[in-house]
């Protein structure tokens, strides 16, 4: 009896998904997307200005657009040909999407507090920002999982069940679902600006030396942001948690070289080589 109840709320909880994720409109973004890509297409084969960059950005992020093509590819092959089966599931509670957005977030905070403890980094502002990254990174995360209400079998407080949409233990359900496309297509914005300014002529943005803010090659995805976020909430997410590790990862990368090229102090005389 147990077992059947449980499937019969799985499978409400699924069709409930699929209405959410399918809207009656579906059929639009089908010809949308076709649009777009046969737009794309004519002016690769036939404009050089707009294929020349293209192929240098590429070739010069083989690695970085590779994953995140991979990703795209995944989404689109599983909304636009498999949206019932499987992309329901990928975007199903605890699912593939839900839970790599969780794995990159908490990857980003490691990689931050990292940085903020034990890199070169010797401005103080500089330093402050990498650790409210991390504090985002990690409350993200973790809110991507319920805080691992599941995982761990916590009950939701009772003031959490009357004001959570999902009765999960969680901040960011306290806001309806409806408001999220509008919010994300905000933060979209904000990130493409943020990005725009950190590949300026200006030498800092906000206080943070130019050499510790996001590379060019982000620039290109954070043009796709604010259409993803009306798109698809959760791959908007994920797409997120994506470019906030890869990030991270870089800047721990290039904080940790900088620190191994600094040279030692020669203790005696200076003019003894060791």
């Amino acid at each position: 009896m147990i077992p059947i109840l449980i499937q019969k709320m799985v499978n409400e909880k699924h069709q409930r998904l699929v209405e959410q994720i399918l809207p009656d409109n579906f059929e639009m973004y089908k010809i949308a997307f076709s649009v777009l890509l046969l737009l794309f297409a004519v002016l690769f084969s036939f404009s050089s200005k707009f294929r020349e960059p293209i192929i240098k950005y590429v070739s010069n992020n083989l690695f970085f657009v590779s994953a995140l093509g991979i990703f795209v590819t995944i989404y689109i092959v599983a909304r636009f040909f498999f949206y019932k089966e499987i992309f329901a599931f990928l975007f199903f509670e605890d699912g593939l999407f839900e839970n790599a957005t969780a794995v990159f977030f908490i990857l980003a905070f490691v990689f931050f507090l990292a940085i903020a403890v034990k890199s070169s980094i010797k401005n103080n502002h500089t330093r402050f920002v990498v650790i409210l990254l991390a504090l985002f990174s990690f409350f993200v995360g973790m809110e991507e999982i319920s805080w691992g209400q599941r995982l761990f079998n916590i009950e939701t407080p009772e003031y959490l069940q009357e004001r959570n949409y999902q009765e999960e233990l969680t901040v960011h359900n306290l806001i309806s679902a409806r408001y999220y496309t509008y919010l994300y297509f905000v933060i979209s914005v904000c990130f493409l600006i943020f990005f725009a300014f950190s590949n300026s002529k200006y030498k800092s943005f906000l206080g943070v030396k130019k050499e510790y803010l996001p590379s060019k090659k982000f620039l290109g995805i954070a043009l796709l942001l604010p259409l993803i976020a009306f798109a698809d909430r959760e791959y908007f997410e994920f797409v997120l948690s994506f470019i906030f590790f890869i990030y991270a990862f870089q800047l721990f990368k290039k904080t940790r070289l900088t620190k191994q090229n600094i040279p030692k102090k020669i203790v005696g005389n200076p003019d003894k080589v060791q």
